[in-house]
């Protein structure tokens, strides 16, 4: 316990001192102080193109593809010689095809929620595992809007944990939508 409690005061030196950071995600990471917290200020010290999302449910997207390839391929490799059995092996490429529609679809839904999470956002309304940790990233929240110039220094708790949710709703959208790319994996042109 107090490990984790220096972690979470050491947070935004760690996060400095980092050179990116991948965020696994799945549908809970927005619905998590914590997570939320550190992703704000890894925002607030790095910039954008230092943040890579990762949906967890790419390696499996990844293979029920490459295995649809490999049924393709051997589906056209026995028709081109003849094997008359090609229809019965053609409906073994339907059955990875079919598990990859669910996939894409659950990453669709993922990709959807997110502007919807973000757009209600307060930090009373996330989960904290440790209650009593709330009122530490609470604090560390408002230290964090104060040194980075987003409240006055003599601003109240609830005057930055405010700033700092508007913060959320107006930076984060934009940046996981751009981390993410447009079709829910990011990509970039040589």
């Amino acid at each position: 316990k107090d490990i984790q409690r220096m972690g979470i005061e050491k947070l935004g030196a760690y996060l400095y001192g980092s050179k990116a950071m991948i965020i696994l995600y799945t549908d809970s990471y927005l619905q998590k102080l914590w997570t939320v917290y550190e992703l704000a200020t890894f925002l607030a010290v790095k910039p954008l193109n230092k943040l890579h999302v990762v949906p967890v449910l790419l390696p499996m997207v990844w293979i029920i593809g490459l295995l649809i390839m490999y049924a393709s391929g051997l589906v056209a490799l026995l028709i081109a010689t003849g094997y008359k059995f090609a229809s019965g092996v053609l409906i073994g490429g339907l059955v990875p095809s079919i598990l990859f529609v669910p996939a894409l679809r659950r990453w669709a839904h993922d990709l959807e929620r997110i502007p919807q999470r973000l757009a209600n956002f307060t930090c009373d309304g996330l989960l904290c595992m440790y209650e009593d940790d709330r009122r530490l990233v609470y604090g560390n929240i408002v230290e964090l809007m104060k040194a980075a110039g987003l409240v006055e220094t003599t601003a109240s708790e609830a005057q930055a944990l405010h700033a700092f949710e508007l913060m959320v709703q107006n930076l984060l959208p934009a940046a996981l939508a751009i981390r993410v790319g447009r079709v829910g994996f990011s990509y970039s042109m040589p």
